[in-house]
């Protein structure tokens, strides 16, 4: 069981705030309390000066949390309605997706792990290591581009059009010499696993391990996350490699089916 953590108001503690992020994280709050307030009552409510509240705000507005209307009222913006969306919807995939990766890290014997897309990159969201020796190692939130891996590919590929186009439009880093670093080839590759459902991945990130990841999709077919399960090549036969596929596509296929579910209800 995880250790519920509480705030500490200790001198030691404070040391670490950052006063300024502390701040603009308390105006976004009462930003949300309110369908719009004025410049006047947020500086009220938060305490501070109209010249500090209005730099925070232009802080938040430039990043997309906070709009300013042609009244000169502020509300929350597309990206703090985006943030929220993602929490919302990250907190049931983790509460579902904890005995699937059980399942999955024991019936292949390598790593299982779950990412969702975070801007231009995958970051891990939950992992369960293997318990062989040799294996592959991931971490909580550990981050990759999108181009590499067949976590990386997945999400890429289920993901809005423009995205693609945002990371083409920049140089595919090359990790190994079976990284893609060609648009068109990307294209292609991206364009199968849409076809498939399915992306195997080897040495493109590292060059002894390969991946292979399924899209974790709503009723709609939109994406939630991407499944997936990571391993030494070396173990990664013709046989260990139908097995896998075809154990990740279905453990993809539980969870979503578990998301459609309505929570159970705590008894009273």
């Amino acid at each position: 069981m995880p250790r519920e953590v509480k705030p500490s108001t200790s001198p030691v503690q404070d040391r670490y705030v950052v006063q300024a992020a502390d701040a603009a994280l308390a105006l976004l709050t009462l930003v949300g309390e309110h369908r719009r307030s004025s410049l006047t009552h947020l500086s009220g409510a938060a305490g501070l000066t109209t010249s500090q509240t209005f730099r925070l705000l232009v802080t938040l507005e430039q990043r997309g949390f906070v709009l300013r209307h042609e009244d000169k009222t502020y509300s929350l913006g597309y990206a703090a309605h985006a943030l929220g969306r993602r929490a919302s919807l990250q907190l049931p995939l983790l509460n579902a997706a904890g005995d699937v990766l059980d399942h999955l890290r024991d019936d292949t014997n390598e790593t299982a792990l779950l990412a969702v897309r975070n801007g231009l990159q995958a970051a891990v969201l939950d992992v369960r290591e293997s318990r062989q020796t040799v294996r592959v190692v991931a971490t909580l939130d550990e981050r990759g581009d999108l181009h590499i891996g067949g976590t990386g590919k997945v999400l890429l590929a289920y993901s809005d059009p423009t995205v693609l186009e945002h990371v083409l439009s920049r140089p595919l880093r090359r990790y190994t010499d079976q990284t893609i670093t060609s648009a068109d080839e990307l294209r292609t590759v991206l364009e199968q696993v849409r076809h498939d459902g399915l992306c195997v991945a080897r040495a493109d990130f590292e060059a002894d391990s390969y991946s292979v990841a399924a899209p974790v999709l709503d009723r709609h077919g939109q994406l939630i996350a991407a499944l997936a399960v990571a391993g030494p090549l070396a173990r990664f036969d013709p046989q260990q490699q139908e097995r896998v596929r075809t154990l990740v596509r279905t453990a993809a296929r539980t969870l979503a089916s578990r998301l459609e579910q309505p929570p159970v209800r705590p008894r009273s």
